[in-house]
């Protein structure tokens, strides 16, 4: 059996992989991507807590928040994508930067 720890590990190098793709990327769908990548690693992460309790007993609270997490996951991308088509759309351009000519 796989510790929790190998878990832990691959959710947090998943997060910092997210928070890089964030910090250092332009376009708008490679946003939305580390976007996704950082809830499935908290996703993964509240699935890895729940089963380290005793030896075949899984916390319920932990797998529905996950799935509720998937659920809410999906419609922001879905939102994410209809922002990035309209943009592309007015601005011929899913650069950042390069939008603000779509302000108010």
């Amino acid at each position: 059996m796989i510790s929790v720890g190998i878990y832990i590990f691959a959710s947090f190098f998943l997060f910092l992989l997210g928070l890089y793709c964030l910090s250092s990327k332009y376009n708008i769908l490679k946003l939305l991507m580390a976007i996704e990548i950082m809830m499935c690693s908290a996703t993964l992460n509240f699935v890895a807590l729940a089963s380290c309790g005793a030896y075949g007993l899984v916390d319920s609270i932990a797998q529905a928040y996950a799935v509720i997490s998937i659920a809410v996951g999906g419609s922001v991308i879905a939102v994410g994508l209809s922002i990035a088509f309209y943009a592309h759309k007015h601005a011929k351009s899913l650069d950042i930067t390069k939008l603000k000519k779509l302000k108010w």
